[in-house]
């Protein structure tokens, strides 16, 4: 009956430690799902579904990094959310690596802290493909 008992155990254990580390977590397929119903997307099949869940998951990670790094930006979900960056590269018909930065040092130049851009704009458009 111990025997029972233990390995009824190491399974319930087993499968809540599978269930973990699988996948994206509950609170992310909610918010995928929030995604979802706020930009009408729908996919052809439960594969596609798990795919651009997972993608959404790891954009979502991206964000949350970007946001570290800088704070004054807003980084979250948009109607881009569950694209890969190939997929938004061809799309917006680039070539380069996505996420370069090439930094040029001009010292008879103004730094970036010294204007105020930020009241300059209105919000960012989708200006579509």
């Amino acid at each position: 009956m111990k025997n029972i008992a233990l390995l009824a155990l190491v399974g319930i254990v087993a499968t809540v430690f599978f269930a973990m580390s699988s996948g994206p977590s509950n609170a992310m397929e909610t918010q995928f799902r929030e995604f979802l119903n706020t930009y009408r997307v729908g996919y052809g099949s439960t594969a596609e579904y798990d795919f651009r869940l997972g993608v959404f998951a790891e954009n979502m990670k991206r964000a949350a990094e970007l946001s570290i790094l800088n704070p004054e930006a807003e980084f979250g979900v948009t109607q881009f959310s569950d694209r890969t960056s190939e997929e938004m590269r061809k799309m917006m018909g680039l070539i380069v690596p996505a996420y370069r930065v090439v930094v040029k040092q001009d010292s008879g130049s103004i730094t970036a802290g010294a204007v105020d851009w930020s009241k300059m704009w209105s919000t960012v458009k989708h200006q579509g493909t």
